[in-house]
């Protein structure tokens, strides 16, 4: 069996990358130039493995100006299962603490943050055909949703 699945991955290689997790996937230091809150920025997320294999992190930073005096920052946890849909929480230093609610396909996580009644979002982490990931914010305003960030990042090799 063994013997057998690893011939598939050479035969269909892109098939056996969609057995892998989109955490897997995600894995690793990303960087991006981009938009967000209307002004250009410098984003950097760094997904990994965490508190034993349990959940993934997510460490997300925005720099607005080349100090890094302003900046935001946040951190994610993502609950593994073996379901497509995840739960998680995230804070951030504009002190919001959000409740995740998220789905997760072949190629994409589709995160709701917040709850009804309060600050309330959506994001989606998607990986594109040239193996870089986009991330787009929008939040539920009385208008509908409106979009506030924006970039592709690249996965970086190395260190962090």
């Amino acid at each position: 069996m063994m013997i057998l699945s690893v011939a598939l991955m050479f035969i269909n290689p892109a098939a056996a990358q969609t057995d892998q997790s989109i955490f897997e996937r995600f894995e690793g230091v990303w960087t991006a130039t981009g938009n967000s809150f209307g002004q250009q920025a410098q984003s950097k997320m760094i997904w990994s493995q965490t508190l034993n294999g349990k959940f993934y992190r997510i460490d997300y930073s925005i720099v607005f100006d080349a100090s890094g005096n302003n900046a935001f920052t946040g951190i994610g946890h993502y609950k593994l299962s073996t379901e497509p849909k995840v739960a998680g929480y995230w804070v951030d230093n504009s002190g919001d603490l959000h409740p995740l609610s998220a789905a997760t396909e072949a190629d994409r996580l589709l995160t709701i943050w917040g709850k009804a009644g309060s600050k309330m979002g959506r994001t989606e982490y998607r990986l594109l055909p040239d193996g870089s990931l986009q991330v787009t914010d929008w939040q539920l305003t009385t208008e509908g949703w409106k979009m506030f960030n924006k970039a592709v990042f690249q996965k970086q090799s190395g260190g962090q």
